[in-house]
């Protein structure tokens, strides 16, 4: 009976172990302020898009905010594509845009590249996202 137990124990330790080897993977989150003439507040409307919240921040999917906004620089992240690293990816993409003084972000490219068969059959793939840090005009 303790053999059977053993030998149940490192499939789920080696999926643990997998999910956080890919959490870990490698990524960049770069910062560009924009030139003088982007800070300016918009002069085209977007769509309001879909707002949902990541650590107090408004992130802004399929559209922009609904309200007036000055655009501050834009935010290119690279990284694994996984659920778990780009959940953890979003976190450092908040952060730096808190960072620069920005109230929310608008997600306005993802690209997924770089996709390469792993050994358990699925793929393992690196996605490049844009995003624009926005600070609200009151």
């Amino acid at each position: 009976f303790p053999a059977i137990a053993m030998n149940r124990f490192p499939i789920p330790a080696l999926l643990a172990f997998c999910f956080a080897v890919a959490a870990c993977a490698p990524s960049s989150t770069l910062f560009q302020p924009s030139n003088s003439a982007m800070q300016a507040a918009n002069p085209v409307p977007l769509a309001v898009g879909q707002r949902s919240e990541v650590d107090g921040m408004d992130v802004w999917r399929d559209g922009g905010p609904d309200r007036k906004f000055r655009e501050i620089g834009r935010i290119e992240d690279y990284g694994d594509s996984s659920v778990f690293a780009r959940n953890r990816r979003m976190a450092d993409v908040v952060e730096l845009a808190t960072a620069q003084g920005g109230d929310a972000v608008v997600a306005v490219r993802s690209d997924a590249s770089g996709c390469a068969p792993n050994r358990i059959g699925g793929a393992n793939c690196t996605d490049k996202r844009v995003f624009v840090v926005i600070a609200y005009d009151e």
